[in-house]
């Protein structure tokens, strides 16, 4: 099957520079950054003391189970990163997203289990499990559903073919709802969101939750759904200008109503009429946007066919008016075109003459020769100069 490239490059801006080779530093930044998030809680864990709630407001940090996910996630993506063939850089990520999947899929299942019956599972006692399912150590449901769609998509990647690569980013769909959903309930302060089932995900979890969809997208930009946003086509580039504004806009619209409702400046009712107004004008912006920018490519298209006709038909006059034969042929030898002076001479119309091979209108020997020279041209791709004889009159090729 067709390799994937995760390093190759095309279009110009912001996205190119990121998916560039020197680029490539930012998926190591992100798996930097998602490993120091992780050994900052994991160091706070082990002291007793974790600095990631001393700093949040909200005093949730990421479990000990949810670290460590988060260290062997890193790793499998340094190594799908490394583009260097091997069997280390093919097998190792497998195993570590496998024991993601497990991991996440052991959590997710208790917390199913919990839902259904009311009774802890009996594997809770199982050594293997239990430091995972230890309530100090446990994350939350949310977290690991997030889990096994990473574990997954690791696998995919390691496998390092176009299928497996866009499968992982059909999987990532869900993967980004949930991870943005978790900072954006704590900014709107929806508690019921991210405590789902009593356990609640941490704000640092869902920021590297993000972090790493991030790298999952750029690391193979050549998918159904990257080559969208990173194409060099105008639709591409207005992806890409109205991105920020549809992450963005709703959580800012959505703080301000709340914001508003809760200090008393309106009640629910006009706090809803007013969302519902907010998000109509910015679709009404947003609409104008995309008009303007597809004027503007129109417009510009319109004065590229119109300087193109002028210059063909410029083109044309002075094929036209030169008194020597001129013709173009593929490279069978079949007629695309021929000026005026050569048509007349073989008292033919250029129409006529279009699409037919040169050697329905010339001597058999003559026509065998002529072929040998245009193959030579064909091969070799030189020019030639040569000189042949038809009806007694010498003839300067």
């Amino acid at each position: 099957m067709k390799k994937d490239n995760p390093r190759q490059t095309k279009g110009t801006g912001w996205h190119t520079t990121i998916l560039s080779p020197p680029g490539s530093r930012f998926i190591w930044l992100v798996i930097l950054t998602i490993l120091i998030l992780s050994f900052f809680d994991l160091i706070g864990w082990i002291t007793d003391r974790s600095p990631a709630s001393l700093l949040s407001s909200w005093n949730i940090s990421m479990q000990m189970a949810t670290s460590l996910c988060f260290i062997i996630s890193a790793t499998a993506l340094a190594f799908i990163h490394n583009s260097k063939p091997g069997t280390l850089n093919s097998i190792v990520p497998k195993i570590l997203g496998l024991t993601v999947v497990l991991a996440g899929l052991v959590s997710a299942i208790y917390y199913v289990r919990i839902l259904m019956t009311g009774n802890e599972p009996s594997f809770l006692y199982n050594p293997l499990t239990s430091f995972i399912l230890n309530e100090a150590n446990r994350m939350s449901f949310l977290t690991a559903v997030n889990f096994i769609l990473i574990g997954c998509i690791l696998i995919l990647l390691a496998i390092r073919n176009t299928w497996s690569s866009n499968t992982a980013h059909i999987i990532i769909i869900p993967l980004v709802i949930i991870s943005y959903m978790v900072p954006v309930s704590y900014i709107l302060g929806v508690q019921n969101f991210h405590g789902f089932l009593g356990m609640p995900a941490a704000l640092n979890s869902g920021i590297a939750f993000c972090v790493f969809c991030l790298a999952i997208l750029f690391i193979r930009p050549e998918t159904w759904l990257m080559r969208i946003f990173y194409g060099s086509l105008s639709g591409s580039a207005m992806a890409r200008r109205l991105l920020p504004g549809v992450f963005l806009l709703p959580i800012i619209i959505g703080w301000l109503r709340i914001k508003g409702e809760h200090l008393g400046v309106f009640d629910s009712e006009v706090g809803v009429m007013l969302v519902a107004l907010t998000y109509t004008i910015c679709f009404l912006a947003i609409v104008w946007f995309v008009a303007r920018t597809v004027n503007r490519q129109e417009l510009k298209r319109k004065m590229f066919e119109k300087e193109l006709a002028a210059s063909e038909s410029n083109l044309k006059a002075i094929f036209d008016a030169t008194k020597e034969s001129i013709y173009v042929f593929d490279i069978h030898g079949v007629i695309l075109t021929a000026n005026i002076t050569a048509a007349n001479r073989l008292q033919y119309s250029v129409p006529e003459i279009t699409g037919r091979h040169f050697s329905e209108f010339l001597p058999e020997q003559l026509s065998q020769t002529r072929s040998e020279k245009m193959n030579y041209v064909v091969e070799t791709g030189k020019p030639l100069q040569f000189e042949d004889e038809r009806d007694g009159i010498s003839f300067q090729h």
